[in-house]
Order: structure tokens, then sequence, then C-alpha cells
């Protein structure tokens, strides 16, 4: 282990090294910067810590370092991007995160799958900017990670610690690695998670848009359970009496009459039917329509008279956060609900101009936003913890870093309705921030008239996360119930294997184009376009081959001696055929949105 320490006291500008890592501060003012170096085998460590001897606000700094640029050819960031090696002279800090926003990881890869080079923080909450570029006349990487680009209220001391993660391992286990540092480092606990979040569940919202009804909806009831759902979702709309802009009356959280004239009743018959119920709440939205609009006025981040007709509720006033968690924890009580999900955690941020500025913080206890936000969160979640221990609370993408782990138990795929591809790339992505936090596709949306191989490759794309569905059942064709209905079965069954096993998602950089995850006993691999080689490793775990590409048929390579029995499934989970294979490359007939079942005889 080796150790650099270097304390730095300067007015005038900062540029200082300390072995690995660069820190650099134009206007230090009364700032002191001291760092703290420690090196373990191939991961760096890096402490950066400011004092300054009175409360004020923190200067714009800036940590650095270089690495070999051998053998990368990727990019990794937690929000989908496109997975591109950008020059260092389109600028170093392309990505950022906060609170509500990612994750501050990058990693850069090869074309093998392998870690080059994954760098962290450990900064969860406030506004960090952050990168890997290559430069584009020397071939270096560079990383850099950039703090206080935004307003920052007035403090007098700040730690962050920079992690440099070069090991010669998978690229996926070192995002996994550095999330569970930042998450330690923080003294974060995930929250509980109970093992209804892991079931699949029926989502109102492509199904219905805001259009929707508690009659219509207890139509679905029955279907959704017959196809083995057990969870609904009623997303937005029930709360629209009159349309006054997009969220024009959203705030007081109460149902439309005319639409859920008795909530309580509607909800004690999905639990009667068998379904935990969850409904959607926009969580800082308050439209303008609303009693609770009248009541907090000056008291909002933003207040978007055009666009949405609703303004952003100010988290740093003690009284916003008691009232939104007690509305919340009133709605779980009186309604009898299992769950919410809570939308546009993501608009509580630091607008362009800031109210608190000119008010000099006049009636907010906290004065930074990002702290008052992690406050109401976990208070919220805590009133509905105590009304019901096993709460469902649903977060999407973009709020699903570390921090969110806190507060949140099932975090969601961003919208991408109809998409497979975008929907299978974020599944894998939430997979590796989310440290065991049950991850949801997108609810699944298709065409009505469409094949069923095509409606099972929709399916397919969701199969490392928890499917939802937001098709109307009512009416929906046999054909289409069948296949829904063999892969939630088929879900269920090989859940350890699919949601909780060891996940090693390949080749991000081409979308993820195969993806496997093991347990004990079984290993799930799906192939997503044709031209895949799917290894069948010398093991005695039983191998599933999904066929989730368009082609009939993938290659398999078998590991070992010994033979292989191999049952071929269609859609519907029916026998389509069957072999023996040895060792070597052979191409399986797997039917299109079917698969394989693989196991190893007794060698001779």
């Amino acid at each position: 282990m080796k150790k650099n320490i270097l304390v730095i006291i300067f007015a005038l500008p900062i540029f200082a090294f300390a072995g690995r890592v660069s820190v650099f501060c134009d206007k230090p003012e009364s700032w002191t910067f001291t760092v703290n170096e420690v090196s373990s085998g191939a991961v760096t460590e890096a402490t950066i810590i400011l004092t300054s001897a009175t409360n004020a606000v923190p200067p714009r700094f800036e940590v650095s370092f270089t690495a070999l640029g051998t053998d990368v050819g990727h990019v990794w960031v937690p929000l989908c991007e496109r997975s591109q090696l950008f020059p260092y002279e389109w600028g170093k800090a392309r990505y950022s995160s906060e609170l509500a926003k990612g994750s501050p990881i990058a990693a850069a890869f090869n074309e093998n799958d392998t870690n080059r080079l994954t760098a962290s923080c450990d900064e969860a909450l406030r506004y960090v900017e952050y990168g890997i570029t290559l430069g584009a006349s020397n071939a270096k990487l560079y990383g850099c990670f950039r703090f206080f680009s935004k307003i920052e209220a007035p403090i007098n001391s700040y730690r962050v610690k920079i992690r440099i993660d070069e090991r010669d391992v998978f690229w996926s286990k070192a995002i996994e690695d550095a999330t569970a540092w930042i998450v330690s480092s923080n003294g974060f606990t995930p929250a509980p998670v109970p093992d209804a979040a892991f079931e699949p569940l029926y989502s109102t919202w492509y199904a219905f848009w805001q259009d929707l009804t508690d009659k219509r909806l207890e139509k679905e009831f029955a279907p959704a359970v017959e196809l083995g759902m057990k969870s609904f979702i009623l997303d937005d709309g029930w709360q629209i009496e009159k349309p006054l802009g997009v969220y024009g009356t959203t705030g007081d959280w109460l149902p439309a009459p005319s639409r859920f004239p008795d909530m309580k009743t509607h909800v004690k018959k999905a639990h009667g039917a068998g379904l935990k119920y969850l409904v959607w709440a926009a969580l800082p939205k308050v439209g303008h329509a609303s009693e609770t609009y009248k009541r907090f006025k000056g008291k909002f981040l933003l207040d978007e008279h055009e666009e949405s007709c609703s303004a952003m509720l100010d988290p740093r006033f003690p009284e916003v956060r008691e009232h939104l968690a007690a509305t919340f924890a009133a709605r779980v009580r009186d309604w009898d609900i299992d769950g919410m999900k809570l939308d546009f955690i993501d608009n509580m941020s630091y607008p362009a101009v800031d109210p608190a500025i000119a008010e000099n913080f006049a009636g907010r206890d906290i004065k930074s936003i990002p702290h008052a936000v992690d406050v109401m969160m976990k208070d919220v979640l805590k009133r509905l913890r105590e009304i019901k221990k096993d709460i469902l609370v649903e977060f999407r993408q973009q709020y699903i870093g570390p921090a969110m782990l806190q507060y949140g138990n099932m975090f969601r795929s961003i919208d991408c309705p109809n998409d497979l591809v975008a929907n299978r790339r974020q599944i894998a992505d939430l997979r590796l921030t989310s440290m065991g936090q049950a991850v949801h596709a997108d609810m699944l949306v298709w065409n009505r008239d469409d094949t069923p191989e095509n409606a099972g490759r929709m399916i397919l794309s969701a199969i490392f996360g928890v499917v939802q569905y937001s098709m109307q059942l009512d009416g929906l064709k046999k054909s289409h119930r069948d296949v829904i209905r063999h892969w939630i079965d088929f879900a269920r069954e090989h859940r350890d294997a699919l949601l909780k096993g060891e996940f090693r998602p390949h080749h991000p950089e081409l979308g993820y184009p195969w993806i496997e995850s093991s347990s004990a006993s079984e290993r799930i691999a799906a192939v997503y376009c044709d031209g895949i080689v799917v290894p069948v490793y010398d093991d005695a775990k039983t191998t599933f081959v999904l066929n989730a590409s368009s082609a009939q048929g993938v290659v398999v390579d078998v590991k070992g001696e010994g033979t292989r029995r191999v049952e071929l499934r269609d859609p519907f989970g029916r026998t389509s055929g069957a072999a023996t294979i040895s060792k070597g490359i052979t191409r399986l007939d797997i039917p299109e949105s079917g698969y394989a079942i693989i196991k190893a005889e007794r060698r001779k």
C-alpha cells in the first residue's frame, strides 16, 4: 500500500499534484485543500478535503488523472449514453450526476468486455461533472471530476473521495464494485426489498394514458391475475377532474370524483382479485388548480405558468417536507394501498435562478436542495413503512443513483414504449448500479395485431428485469395471452438466476447483443441478434438459451467433454424438438422467441 499526502494553503490558483491525482482550483480564496492518496494493487483512492475558517460558498475545483490508453475502445456511463470514447479536446467532463440523476461512475473497457479504467467518486448528493476521455494527439486516458459547478449554499468544510480501478476484471463487476464503494463510503443502507417487488405486474400508463376510470380498470383485474401478475399500478390520470395544463390538477392527491368516486372500495376490489395496488404521484408538482398551490405560494423552486400550469415545491422548507410525507402516508393509510410510484423527483434541483438567494434562505431550515431532498425522502419512506412494513416504492431512470437506493425498492427503466432495444439496454444498466434492489422493465406494449413471436421478443427484451405489462388485457387475443402467461411462469420459476444471480451483460457498445445471468444451479443466456455464439460451460449447471432474435436458431459452443441433452421449446413453452450435442460448435434450431434447455449427461 502506497500513501501520498499533500497539504495546500494558497490564495492564488491551485494546480497541485498528489501522486496519481491532480487538483485544480482557480479561485480558492479562503479555502485550504488537503489531498490524501492511497494505492492498493490496481485500485487507487484519493481523499480531497476542503476547509474554511468561516462559512463560505465553496469554490469550483477539479480532480483529474491520466492513464494508459492501451487496449481501450469504449466508455460506459449510467444513463444509457452511447458507449463512445470522446476526445479529451471536446470536453473532459462530459457527463453529470446528482442525487436524483445518474451516478458518478465512468468505465473504460476493451473489445473483450474487460475493465481498463473505472473511475468513481462518493459524492452522491451534490451535482458533479465527470468523464473519461481520450487525448486525440497522444491516445492517453484522462479522468476528470468537477465539483461545485452549480450554485451551492455556504459551508465551512467538504470531503470527497475519488476511486480509480484498473483491475483486469469483467467490465460490469468494476461498476458493481464502484457502486458498492459509494454506498459504503456514505454509510447508506438500501431500502428493504419485499418479495412482491420481484413479481410481474400491470401498469395503466400505456394502456390508458390519463383516460381511466375505476370501472374500466376493474375489468383488467381478473385477466391480470389469470396471467400471473401480482400487482397493479394506477398511473397518471386518476387525479384529473378538469384538464388544466398537463399537471394543472396535481398536488392535492385526491381522486377525481368522476373517475374514482370511492378509491378505498376500488382498491379493495383489486385486493379481492389477488392484486397488490400501487398509486402514482408526481411528488414535487403542484397544479395551479390545487389547494396545495394556494397554501404554498412563494415556497416553490419554479413556477411553470405556461408549460404545465404547475409549480415545483421547494423541499428546503420544513413545512413542505412535512406536507408531502403526511399526504402520502394518509393516502396509503386511508386507501389501504400497497405502494407508491413516486415520480419527478429529478425536478427538485437547482433552478437557473434560485429564489432562496434573494430571500437570504428565509424560512428554509436546510440550505442545500439535494440535502433537503435526502431528508424528505427518508421521512417519506419512514412514514410509509410505519403504516406498511413491506411498502413498495417505485422510481424510474434517471433518479437511480446510490443515494436513491435508500428510499426506493423498485427501479424502472425510463419510458421507451415498444422499443425493445432501449428497454434491454436500460435494464442492464440499472442492474449494475442497483445493488440487489428490484430492477423493473419499462411497461411493455406492442401492436395488438402483431405475431406472438414478436410479442415474445418484447418480453424477452425485458426478461432480466421484473416485467411490467401495459397492454389492455380485456380482449387481448389468445396467442398473446398464452405467450405472456408462459413467460411469467418461466420468470417466476427461474427468478434466482434471472433477477438475483450473477449478472453478465456483454458488449454494451453494441446494445447488449447477448446477456447471461446465473444462480448456483442454472444459467440463462438470452441472444438478441443473429451471429452470437453462446458458450455452454463445462459445469453441472443447466443452461437455458433464449432466442430473442428474429433468426431461426442459435449457435452454441459446448466446452468440455461429454454430451449434453437438449430440449427445444417454442414461445408458448411447448416442446418443439430434442437433440444430443457434444463438445464444439453447434447450431440449435431454437424457434423465434423460444428457448433451449441444455443439461449435461453423465460422462462416459
